[in-house]
């Protein structure tokens, strides 16, 4: 009578680690999903951070092209 139980035993502890297994497939699964969404925010944040520094050196170049020989007034 012992082989039966320990054979339930085995097959509940088989049973639980694939549960397991499963919760956490679903977590990662979670995590992959958020870092995805992290990943394209701050793509997003690159590129508008990108532009700025462009309008930047934009706006640099003309502050400093300025005809410094034509009169002002």
């Amino acid at each position: 009578m012992a082989a039966p139980n320990a054979a339930a035993a085995e097959e509940d502890e088989e049973e639980a680690m694939a549960d397991r297994l499963a919760e956490l497939r679903t977590q990662l699964a979670m995590v992959l999903s958020d870092t995805e969404a992290a990943r394209a925010t701050l793509d997003e944040a690159a590129g508008l951070l990108r532009e700025e520094i462009h309008a930047t050196d934009v706006l640099l170049a003309r502050a400093f092209s300025v005809d410094r020989h034509h009169p002002t007034r």
